[in-house]
C-alpha cells in the first residue's frame, strides 16, 4: 500500500494555497482523483465560504452508496456521497519542486499549533 497523500505545515482546515491542487479541474476530473483517495489521504474540500480546506479522509464507503468521510477540522466531519465528490473535493496535486521547497519549510505540526496559538493570544 502506498503512504497516505499529505502536505508539510497543513493542519485541518487551512485554507489551500491554489499551487496545491488542480483549480481548473473540471468536476468530472475531480470526481475521478477522488476515487483514488483512502483512509489517512489528506485533500482539499469547499467550505461554505467557497475556499478550499485542507481535510483527511477518515472514511471511505464503496459500493451502491459510495461516500468519502472527512475530518474537516478537530470538531468537524463532512459526508460525501459519490454524487457530490466533483463539486466538494479537490486532490492533492504538487509538482516535486514544490513538494521539496514545503519539505524544507517544515516545521513539526506541535510547532505551528503553539505558533497559532501565541498570534491569537496577541492579536
Amino acid at each position: 500500500p502506498r503512504a497516505p497523500i499529505s502536505l508539510p505545515n497543513y493542519i485541518l482546515g487551512d485554507e489551500a494555497r491554489t499551487t496545491h491542487y488542480n483549480a481548473s479541474s473540471t468536476r468530472e476530473e475531480a470526481a475521478i482523483d477522488a476515487k483514488s483517495l483512502t483512509a489517512g489521504d489528506a485533500a482539499f474540500i469547499l467550505r461554505r465560504d467557497y475556499k478550499w480546506a485542507y481535510a483527511i479522509v477518515v472514511e471511505k464507503e464503496e459500493g451502491e452508496n459510495s461516500r468519502l468521510v472527512f475530518m474537516a477540522d478537530k470538531k468537524n466531519r463532512k459526508t460525501f456521497p459519490e454524487s457530490a465528490w466533483g463539486k466538494y473535493i479537490r486532490v492533492i496535486k504538487v509538482d516535486a519542486d514544490e513538494l521539496a521547497k514545503l519539505e524544507a519549510e517544515s516545521v513539526p505540526h506541535t510547532k505551528i499549533e503553539e505558533t497559532r496559538e501565541e498570534t491569537t493570544k496577541d492579536g
